[in-house]
């Protein structure tokens, strides 16, 4: 305690203690950090988070009111106080003895804290203030009297309101990238040239020893930033530079603890601008005689964060009140084996397999609420790891799909736990490679199936040095935390996010491509892989190219691409070799001549396979799985001991982003990103580029449409054109990270989806909302909005909610391009986009929906009539409307009527979209091998029920069947001529 070495206690969040010197000089101290103080991180200008100038404002009549000051004469900003990822700051206030006239000097500093004290940094001076007991000014009185303002009356009268719709999406365009805490402005007026706002806190925010809390301050300047936006037309004018508070002048505070504000401002003759705050009844509670503010510069802020360059952080969340050794509500279940002890920590009840817990419901148990599976075993050697990596996807997928396909656990959560299979710091290394890659695999079956799963990973023993059995105990706080993926780091519950990336530290080209040595690149004959050939030699100069493709010289545009580099005086080789292959990439790597060594490595190859979770297979996880994770490991396994410059993978945001019908995709690519924090943390060079979709058509987006194209984009991501790719490559490269996300993501889409709770929880952290519009924000609103209406006009909006969503999901321009009488399959939906209709009505209503909801209702107009009827009744009676609240029912009779009127082409697609598993259970896949000329009984067998040869020829067909695709499947079901 602060008492016990003769400090007393500062009694203001940002402090921590305060000293009174014999000379009469008062010292507060305190340290910040994003971590202590999370709020903080919500205040970042041009990519760096600042301390608000509001915050170092409060502390000067903190520090006045502890020494019986009133008020503030002037606060001059003297630089910014940064607030870096994971550094702790000090701040130091100091406050002089009185001088003559009975005024106070007061002082801001703050250095980055180290326990070691010869590490220490010189002091940054921030603030000088001037405190008084009196104003000083002849026209302070008034300016002190609020109630002269006509704040008692509100809105104000006469005053014209100014448009604050997208106001904070348009500040973010600016440089103004505002968390939830600093969102404050609700409304804001003009009348003449004295502006009015009204702005408020979060209704969660913390405001206990703030005289006025910094976020509701700052809130009140930004109706500057909202009139120097707005022209005199009231439309938007060219942006300005982000501007901050530079000085504030005659500064007294009449009332603490406010939450809502009127604020009035007016010119303060030329310097600036006076402010008259007051609470929701007209009373005082600040009143500042001149705020000035000034333009903030990216030397100023000193870190430069990239626009489009993403970043993985792991900031820290509160914890809950579950916390460490709680119980956890609801209850909950313990699936197979049990190495991290949860069992023992939390007292759960056990089963050996999903098998045993599914015949305990069916002789009457309750399915659980939660059900957990340890991710976990013996880490294999090196020479073992690719094995056991396909092993724990196809593992990891068969559970998956067992799980999805009972629908008694539709509202069971089953979490996932692995232990060190992800790197929360740039420090750590991923420990567990063979588990990692499930991360992308459930990121993925989440985003088909929104509140089924969860991600939890513990400590790692090679990591952190603490034991998983005591971070396990904070898995009820884990799991109250509400959040779909989470990691506990020493007796903390940390979560992903992506932030823009620090650039500010770049390394010169000639320490990532060395002109004499030979860089080889993977699939170097693609789309992608031919315009980075190119960049090489042209851009980063590159002489000695060493390019594999699966077909080599022989492939399309190689023997162009030889004589286009050759011309450049290029020394290049284009051999055919699958890197896969670790022989076959041995034997080339062994002819690299000795004078031009192998000094850098980029591995671009990529094959893609998209299903959506429940068709997917092993066989679809193995074929891209190989040339991804295959190839990426020999590679670093062939090459760990030479002296490489470069190991540059080629990944995707698939992985990070869990992007629906990819979760092979995004498997693979979530082993790349690991890989690179292993060789980090060993003391390679690595980076890993997780891509999002460049402009230019490649073998992997060839396949898109602009249907595909449109929808992509009104999700919030731009495609990147080939050059600036090119030039995110150079700066992604040169910087010290391990993994970063290369993307063009548009605030405002984002923010959109935040707030109707379909964005990835990765990206929270890039467009927050505030709290009341975040999460399933949609749900409430839909519901009010129904409630709101006439009991006639409910259907007409229920009908329009699934219009616009459907041409949301089809990437059309308007909702009312969409036929409400046109069947989905024919409007062009096919699984995938059935996942993702499903999803966004599921967070606009409210209901857990099912898979087969685009089949069952088989039109917008129907699903519009079965979800009206759903959101019809009371809490409590929604069951007798056809959908639980939790899960659909089939309405079988429309389903029938629907399914008469398919032709062969809508059959096919909708086949398409069941999972094999389906088909089983239906007996269709029986009826599958009878038409093609095999006995059913004895595939499903596996015993000949005509001797050998029939015997055969149902083992055969099996196999065959095994190997088709969907669409050939479909064909075969639906043409009996069609045999093997």
């Amino acid at each position: 305690q602060p008492s016990d070495l003769g400090l007393t206690e500062p009694g203001h969040p940002l402090l921590g203690a305060q000293i009174t010197q014999p000379d009469g000089t008062t010292a507060f101290t305190g340290r910040l950090s994003q971590r202590t103080h999370p709020w903080l991180a919500d205040h970042t200008i041009t990519g760096t988070v600042l301390l608000p100038g509001t915050a170092l404002l409060d502390l000067a009549l903190h520090a006045a009111h502890r020494l019986d000051y009133n008020h503030i004469d002037e606060l001059t900003l003297q630089a910014p106080l940064l607030l870096p990822e994971n550094t702790e700051i000090q701040i130091h206030v100091t406050v002089a003895a009185p001088d003559h006239n009975d005024h106070r000097r007061l002082d801001v500093h703050s250095r980055p804290h180290t326990e070691d004290e010869q590490e220490q940094t010189n002091w940054t001076h921030h603030a000088t203030a001037t405190l008084t007991t009196e104003p000083t000014t002849p026209n302070a009185t008034t300016a002190a009297n609020p109630r002269t303002a006509a704040l008692t009356t509100w809105p104000p009268t006469d005053a014209q309101p100014l448009g604050t719709e997208g106001f904070y999406d348009a500040l973010a365009e600016q440089g103004y990238e505002y968390g939830p805490t600093f969102q404050g402005m609700q409304a804001a007026w003009k009348h003449g040239e004295t502006l009015y706002a009204e702005v408020n806190l979060p209704q969660d925010t913390n405001t206990d020893g703030f005289g006025i809390h910094p976020a509701l301050l700052d809130a009140a300047l930004h109706t500057l930033v909202l009139n120097k936006m707005l022209d005199e037309n009231g439309t938007s004018a060219e942006p300005a530079p982000p501007q901050v508070p530079f000085s504030f002048s005659g500064v007294t505070l009449h009332a603490a603890d406010s939450t809502t504000l009127r604020v009035r401002l007016s010119s303060a003759d030329g310097n600036g601008w006076s402010i008259i705050a007051a609470d929701t009844s007209g009373a005082p509670v600040i009143t500042v005689e001149a705020v000035a503010v000034r333009a903030v510069t990216a030397p100023q802020t000193q870190t430069r964060r990239h626009p489009d360059i993403y970043q993985f952080t792991w900031p820290t969340i509160p914890t809950p009140a579950a916390g460490a050794g709680s119980t956890l509500a609801g209850t909950w279940a313990v699936l197979g084996p049990d190495p991290f002890g949860l069992g023992e920590t939390i007292a759960p009840t056990r089963y050996p397999d999903l098998r045993a817990l599914r015949e305990a419901v069916t002789k009457g148990a309750n399915p659980p609420d939660t059900v957990f599976v340890s991710c976990f075993s013996e880490q294999p050697s090196d020479s073992e790891i690719i094995a056991s990596v396909h092993q724990s996807a196809h593992s990891t997928l068969a559970l998956v799909q067992d799980w999805l396909s009972d629908d008694r656990f539709e509202t069971t959560r089953l979490a996932l736990v692995t232990r060190g299979a992800v790197a929360t710091d740039t420090d750590e290394d991923v420990a567990d490679l063979r588990h990692a890659p499930i991360w992308g695999l459930i990121r993925s079956a989440q985003s088909e199936n929104p509140g089924r799963f969860v991600l939890i990973d513990l400590d790692s023993d090679t990591s952190t040095g603490t034991e998983s059995a005591d971070s396990s105990t904070l898995i009820p706080a884990a799991l109250a935390a509400g959040e779909p993926y989470l990691a506990v780091r020493e007796a903390e519950l940390r979560v992903p996010r992506l932030a823009h990336a620090d650039t500010s530290t770049l390394r010169p080209r000639e320490d990532l491509f060395d002109p004499e040595g030979t860089v080889l690149v993977t699939g170097a004959t693609g789309t992608l892989g031919t315009l980075l050939v190119r960049h090489l030699a042209t851009r980063l100069g590159a002489k000695h190219l060493l390019l594999l493709s699966r077909r080599g010289i022989g492939g399309p545009g190689a023997a162009q691409l030889h004589a286009e580099l050759t011309d450049l005086g290029v020394d290049v080789r284009i051999e055919a070799c699958d890197a896969a292959d670790r022989g076959a990439l041995a034997a080339v790597l062994a002819g690299i001549p000795a004078e031009h060594p192998l000094s850098a490595v980029i591995h671009t190859a990529g094959v893609l396979k998209d299903a959506t979770l429940g068709t997917q297979t092993p066989e679809h996880f193995d074929t891209v799985l190989r040339p991804k994770a295959d190839a990426a490991w020999n590679l670093h396994e062939l090459t760990r001991e030479l002296p490489l410059k470069s190991f540059v993978i080629y990944s995707s945001a698939a992985g990070i982003l869990g992007t629906p019908g990819q979760a092979n995709y995004a498997t693979a690519n979530t082993f790349l990103d690991a890989l690179a924090h292993r060789r980090r943390a060993a003391g390679l060079p690595a980076i890993s580029l997780a891509w999002d979709l460049w402009e230019q058509t490649s073998g992997i987006s060839a396949k898109l449409s602009d249907a595909d194209r449109s929808r992509i984009e009104e999700y919030g991501v731009r495609t990147i054109q080939s050059d600036y790719g090119l030039e995110l490559f150079d700066t992604a490269c040169a910087s010290d990270h391990r993994v970063v996300m290369p993307s063009r993501l548009d605030k405002p889409s984002l923010r959109k989806h935040a707030e109707n709770g379909t964005l990835p929880a990765v990206l929270r952290g890039l467009v927050r909302v505030r709290a009341g519009r975040s999460g399933t924000g949609a749900a409430p609103d839909l519901r009010a909005k129904l409630a709101a209406l006439p009991e006639a006009d409910r259907p007409q909006a229920v009908l329009d909610a699934v219009l616009a969503a459907t041409a949301s999901v089809l990437g059309y321009t308007a909702a009312d391009d969409v036929d409400d009488e046109r069947g989905f399959l024919d409007l062009g939906f096919d699984s995938l986009t059935a996942v993702e209709l499903r999803n966004r009505l599921g967070a606009a209503t409210g209901l857990r929906l099912p898979t087969t909801l685009v089949f069952d209702h088989p039109t917008p107009a129907a699903m519009a009539v079965h979800l009206a009827e759903a959101l019809s009744p009371e809490p409590g009676e929604a069951d007798a409307a056809g959908v639980t609240g939790t899960t659909g029912v089939t309405d079988t009779a429309s389903t029938a009527v629907a399914a008469a009127d398919l032709d062969d082409a809508a059959v096919t697609r909708l086949l398409a979209a069941i999972a094999p598993a389906r088909l089983r259970e239906a007996g269709i896949l029986d009826r599958l091998l009878q038409l093609s000329g095999a006995t059913a009984g004895a595939a499903s067998a596996g015993a000949p029920s005509g001797g050998p040869e029939t015997a055969a020829q149902a083992d055969s067909a099996i196999d065959q069947i095994d190997e088709l695709d969907l669409e050939d499947l479909v064909k075969l079901a639906l043409d009996p001529s069609e045999k093997f």
